[in-house]
């Protein structure tokens, strides 16, 4: 009855557990043990009855897919160590926003090369770190530069301490590192989504500026928006932390649900019956939300995922919306097997995971009468669910939980939404209708709100 509802659970968790056998084996060829495992258990099938075929059946997807896994990443894992950079003059394509660090300008980057078309192809992924004074920082992704490099080999600086830091760069596609004091521009750029993206933002976030007068109002609202921190000073990042609430401000899994929410909500009030339509609509605003939020690894991943939930729920009652999940998360792994190793899509997938298994039953625990009462607690619901879905991964990567992490979480989420709501109708309406003034005093008084919240529960 499982694989008939969720016939993904046969395919995706196979798949994980070979991509994670291949990490944990190291180099160990295993794949020449399972290979005779399953001509044994096809062979089997042959010859057995019709029931033990389903059986076997069963066991020999099973084992192809956790085959597949564990290739997968084996080829994954070689085309990043086998890259070489040797020392020299290069072209880099800034591929991310460059982040400032204490004492230096991290900025994500390729290094590139012309193939006889003249178009522009990355060959290798490269960190690179620019002094603090750098202009670097206001070259947006997609800008080329050109400039001599030294590039070295990331290393696992502190080898006392569980985390394999060379392991998890290479899972981000790193293999080389290399400083930086000066760059010329060459005044092109590879022009791709991220670079348009980028452009978008930058454009949403001077229409804020015009509207927003609180600059801590403006941060916030630009962070959970925009998916722009570089408002964020460090007693808001402090404050916000403190109180077990950073997440909401790194763009992912939550605010691309509080889209999708939105845009189901609107689809019932104006009433579209064409499930084709609401398809399309949703999708739309998810991957719109995406572009101006700056299309970074967790928020695409994430609108993905509710891609896949959304087209599952509109097609029909008989489509499981966590096999929707578990085809998504097959998807992603398919295409990178790395990103099962990644924190933002490990606390994505639980906590989705956990609210489509348990919501109805928590949900119903307390009946309301009221329609606001109602909403209010399914909320509180999936907000109580999300945080015990992802219980386990906060506490293996941060090591402690913030204490009153699930009140905050209850007051935050539902201000999240609002924010959001709020937030992008200010970039909507045109600035020269009076209800812009009413959004743009609303959102700052919410973003005050939030603040506050932070404020009080750190206070503790």
């Amino acid at each position: 009855m499982l694989y008939k509802d969720i016939p993904f659970v046969r395919f995706t968790l196979p798949l994980a557990a070979g991509i994670l056998l291949r990490y944990y084996t190291d180099y160990t060829p295993v794949y020449y043990i399972l290979i005779p495992v399953i001509i044994a258990i096809l062979l089997a099938y042959k010859l057995s009855d019709d029931r033990l075929k389903s059986v076997y059946y069963g066991l020999g997807v099973c084992v192809f897919f956790t085959i597949a896994g564990y290739l997968l990443y084996s080829q994954k894992y070689s085309s990043v160590i086998s890259l070489k950079a040797m020392p020299g003059t290069y072209t880099v394509r800034i591929d991310e926003k460059p982040v400032s660090r204490e004492r230096s300008i991290k900025v994500p980057s390729s290094l590139i090369t012309k193939n006889r078309k003249g178009k522009y192809k990355a060959k290798a992924k490269i960190m690179l770190y620019f002094p603090d004074e750098s202009d670097i920082a206001g070259k947006s992704p997609g800008s080329l530069i050109r400039l001599k490099l030294l590039p070295s080999e990331i290393q696992d600086f502190d080898t006392l301490d569980s985390f394999d830091y060379r392991k998890y760069m290479i899972h981000s596609g790193y293999k080389y590192y290399s400083f930086a004091a000066k760059y010329a521009p060459t005044g092109e750029y590879s022009v791709g989504i991220k670079h348009k993206s980028a452009i978008i933002q930058q454009k949403l976030l001077a229409r804020y500026s015009s509207r927003i007068d609180n600059q801590r109002s403006l941060a916030i609202v630009s962070a959970l928006t925009l998916g722009y921190r570089d408002y964020l000073d460090e007693e808001i990042r402090e404050k916000f932390m403190e109180a077990g609430i950073s997440h909401i401000m790194a763009v992912s899994g939550l605010h691309v649900g509080i889209i999708m929410l939105i845009a189901s909500s609107l689809l019932k009030v104006i009433r579209i019956r064409s499930r084709f339509l609401s398809i399309i609509i949703i999708i739309l605003s998810v991957w719109t939300f995406a572009l101006i939020s700056g299309m970074s690894p967790s928020v695409s991943r994430a609108s993905i995922m509710f891609t896949f939930i959304s087209t599952g729920k509109h097609i029909g009652r008989h489509v499981n919306p966590v096999n929707s999940l578990l085809a998504s998360a097959f998807i992603l792994l398919i295409l990178n097997p790395f990103i099962l190793f990644s924190a933002s899509f490990q606390l994505s997938y639980s906590a989705v995971l956990t609210i489509l298994l348990f919501f109805k039953k928590v949900d119903n625990l307390i009946k309301f009468s009221g329609l606001l009462l109602r909403k209010l607690w399914s909320l509180i619901s999936v907000t109580l669910l999300a945080q015990a879905g992802t219980l386990p991964f906060v506490l293996y990567y941060f090591k402690s939980v913030a204490p009153l992490s699930v009140f905050t979480n209850i007051l935050a989420i539902p201000l999240t939404f609002l924010i959001v709501l709020t937030g992008l109708m200010l970039l909507v309406v045109p600035s020269s209708l009076f209800v812009s003034d009413i959004l743009a005093w609303l959102v700052t008084l919410e973003s005050k709100l939030l603040y506050s919240i932070a404020d009080w529960i750190s206070s503790f």
